[in-house]
């Protein structure tokens, strides 16, 4: 006969030993995230006196799918009237207005990914992807780009 009792037991050990495993690195996984985190924290820059807020812009996209809709806002205060130009893709359109919605066609504008930024004064804003030509699947990446101001494209 043999002895089944000792079996239990290293399978037993040998399980804890996986669990610590995994514990440990899940411990460590979690210290370097956190270390990160804390490192990202501490390398924002301070923004400097006087600095002005950068505009903000948006995508829109109309049911008709040969434009795009954009609108920025190159004065949050409504005080400073700076002249904006909006850059999408190879297009730069300038604009004496610093609050702007509108629309545009898409067909001079490249297929594929184009970075979209306004510029007003000397503040710059995000920068949105919009991918061309607009079909669902591209246009749910170019809503993505939008909704988190550019730091997710796909």
């Amino acid at each position: 006969m043999t002895d089944t009792g000792s079996f239990p037991a290293v399978v037993h050990r040998h399980e804890g030993s996986v669990m610590t495993r995994i514990a440990r690195v899940a411990v460590l996984l979690t210290l370097s995230a956190l270390a990160a985190s804390t490192a990202t924290i501490t390398a924002v820059p301070e923004p400097e006196a006087g600095a002005s807020t950068p505009p903000t812009l948006h995508l829109n996209l109309p049911n008709d799918m040969s434009r795009i809709g954009y609108d920025y806002n190159g004065s949050p205060d409504g005080t400073n009237k700076p002249i904006c130009t909006l850059h999408v893709g190879p297009i730069a359109m300038t604009n004496q207005f610093s609050i702007v919605t509108g629309t545009m066609e898409t067909k001079n504008i490249p297929n594929g990914a184009n970075a979209v930024w306004v510029v007003c004064g000397q503040s710059r804003s995000n920068t949105v992807t919009l991918y061309l030509p607009r079909d669902p699947l591209n246009d749910a990446r170019t809503l993505v780009s939008d909704a988190t101001r550019g730091m997710f494209g796909s």
